[in-house]
């Protein structure tokens, strides 16, 4: 039992190391001179937690929102569609194939597996 929180402990350490190294490479190769390093990362980390740091970026986020235009309706009859959807490659499942497969499996469940014929008696 012991064993398991040491390696749930090592899990988390090594979680924390890859995202301060991601966080330090991300800074180091923007543009900004922010405060950079751990100072940073736990900035980060912390505004990520909180509950109101996700509710200030989502209103940030719903100030860019554009207007998006639905697509108009094409008007098509049921056979235009399906001449336009016709492949000429062989289907997925071919009938002919189920049906073999079907015939097989009647087949061999017709025929007994074991025949139990007279036991001879010593």
């Amino acid at each position: 039992m012991v064993w398991m929180f040491v390696w749930l402990g090592l899990a988390l350490g090594a979680a924390a190391v890859v995202f301060l190294l991601a966080s330090v490479v991300a800074r180091s190769e923007s543009d900004t001179t922010d405060d950079q390093g751990l100072r940073a990362f736990w900035r980060d980390f912390r505004s990520g937690l909180r509950l109101g740091g996700r509710r200030a970026r989502r209103e940030e986020r719903a100030l860019y929102v554009g207007t998006v235009r639905r697509p108009r309706p094409v008007e098509t009859s049921m056979d235009d569609f399906f001449a336009a959807t016709e492949v000429s490659t062989p289907a997925y499942v071919d009938a002919e194939e189920l049906t073999d497969v079907l015939h097989r499996a009647r087949e061999r469940a017709a025929r007994p597996l074991h025949l139990h014929g007279n036991r001879h008696r010593s």
